[in-house]
């Protein structure tokens, strides 16, 4: 409907039936653990408007290949893609300025793009953390754990 703006937490969390998303650029919020085990879910395309990726959105999405970030992303929280074993077409866009912890028991992810600028970020320091005014990526030190 025209009137939705935002995905509750849990809105859909365990629809094993949704194989597919393509959000309304309205859509300003997507909850915490809202898509979490959708185990049949193979590709998102997330909203011009999004800033942050809550808790756990996409967590145990087993099926899911290809994410679309839009190029307002700031952040990524945690566990955000946590055991996503197919996903392999992700490119994080240059404005996302935090990412914790989001990629654990991703097992096809290529460490390419976007990804492999995190790393290489991430690797100048001893805690891995950075931030954007110095001209850096903040990534935990668990971001691909």
């Amino acid at each position: 409907p025209e009137s939705l703006h935002y995905i509750n937490d849990q809105g859909f969390e365990g629809c094993t039936a949704l194989s597919e998303i393509n959000f309304p650029d309205r859509i300003a919020k997507i909850g915490d653990e809202a898509f979490k085990d959708c185990s049949s879910l193979t590709s998102v395309s997330l909203p011009a408007r999004l800033t942050t990726l809550q808790y756990a959105t996409f967590y145990g999405c087993t099926s899911l290949e290809s994410v679309m970030l839009p190029s307002t992303l700031q952040a990524i929280l945690a566990n955000v893609f946590t055991n996503c074993k197919l996903l392999k077409n992700i490119k994080i866009p240059d404005s996302v300025q935090k990412i914790w912890g989001a990629f654990a028991g991703c097992e096809s992810l290529p460490v390419e793009d976007g990804i492999s600028r995190l790393l290489r970020d991430t690797s100048r320091r001893s805690k891995g953390a950075h931030d954007r005014a110095r001209g850096n990526t903040i990534c935990s030190s668990l971001c691909f754990r």
